[in-house]
């Protein structure tokens, strides 16, 4: 009986939670495109994300995309054309520079339409995440900064230059972006004044206000960084871990290519694939990652989970094709 009751409250977590929460950004993580990536500047192919640059001058605003599908190695990840970096989940991220020392008033910006207005009045949390690419001996990126935030707008944001000077975005970080390995959550809320149709990813924060590092040795380097992972939504929670949760609701679609269980357990999982597995992760209801391992092509792991405290977490396994989600309870 107790089992049966774990049961129904594990369904009943997943269908309130999954099926009600919303993430508002279309194409959130870049994967969906109209066409490969070959060459700089080819953010419009990614669908729903343009380039909010100069409208008369693309060469000073040319935000990068990277897709494992691009037949160039130059802008198929892991490999992203600035510095070695795996994509935070799927298969694409976007690139954008924040600061250029030769070009002072020049910003990158990638726009999105959303997929519906804003309420005014409504709280809505924000999230993506950034990585400052940085390592290859031959990119000119090696400057972190400050500001990374985005902006939301009831119009289509067109950076001219001296109009992306604006000192103000919706929601950004104040401290320097500085980790060259690790993704950084870049995340924050806001109560809608306007009914807002478009998000704006970028720094809009001149040189006055805008703190940089420099890791190279030439003073002629600049800022970018890849970005993945975008939300917008009106629960915090799921704003910073929706990535993890998008799996589940397919998991219907890939349920006869993976197995986990038993479910709930008492501290042991098996994990089945029909696909040879590279990769597992298990992270806590707030997205922090608790267990990573890496699985050599096996189609089969076990996996003790004891030294966790018992509750629930999400299980993410990675094959040569796809990423499979689940949620697990840990019962002791």
């Amino acid at each position: 009986m107790m089992k049966r009751i774990l049961i129904i409250v594990i369904c009943s977590f997943c269908s309130l939670n999954f099926q009600a929460q919303t993430n508002l950004i279309l194409n959130p993580n870049f994967e969906q495109c109209s066409q490969c990536p070959d060459a700089v500047g080819q953010i419009n192919r990614c669908i729903n994300w343009h380039n909010a640059g100069d409208s008369t001058n693309q060469t000073l605003s040319s935000p990068d995309y990277f897709n494992t599908c691009s037949p160039n190695a130059g802008y198929r990840p892991p490999y992203g054309g600035y510095g070695y970096q795996e994509t935070h989940s799927g298969n694409a991220y976007a690139l954008v520079n924040t600061w250029l020392p030769l070009h002072p008033l020049v910003r990158e910006f990638i726009q999105g339409t959303l997929s519906q207005a804003l309420s005014i009045g409504q709280t809505y949390y924000v999230s993506f995440y950034a990585n400052l690419p940085f390592g290859f001996s031959n990119s000119i990126v090696s400057v972190a900064t400050n500001h990374l935030g985005a902006l939301f707008t009831t119009f289509p944001f067109v950076n001219q230059h001296y109009a992306t000077i604006i000192n103000f975005a919706h929601i950004y970080t104040d401290s320097l972006v500085t980790d060259t390995l690790n993704w950084t959550l870049i995340s924050g809320s806001f109560i809608a004044d306007s009914a807002y149709n478009y998000i704006t990813i970028g720094n809009f924060f001149d040189a006055l206000h805008t703190d940089t590092l420099h890791l190279g040795s030439s003073p002629n380097d600049v800022s970018a960084y890849y970005i993945d992972d975008v939300c917008v939504s009106t629960d915090s929670l799921f704003a910073t871990n929706w990535w993890l949760t998008t799996g589940m609701q397919n998991e219907q679609i890939y349920s006869h290519q993976i197995s986990i269980y038993p479910n709930p357990s008492s501290g042991e999982i098996n994990i089945s694939s029909y696909n040879p597995m590279q990769e597992i992760k298990i992270y806590d209801p707030l997205g922090e990652l608790v267990f990573s391992s890496e699985i050599k092509g096996d189609l089969q792991s076990k996996l003790s989970l004891q030294f966790l405290n018992a509750g629930l977490y999400y299980v993410r396994v990675k094959t040569a094709n796809e990423y499979y989600s689940t949620l697990i309870n840990l019962i002791y």
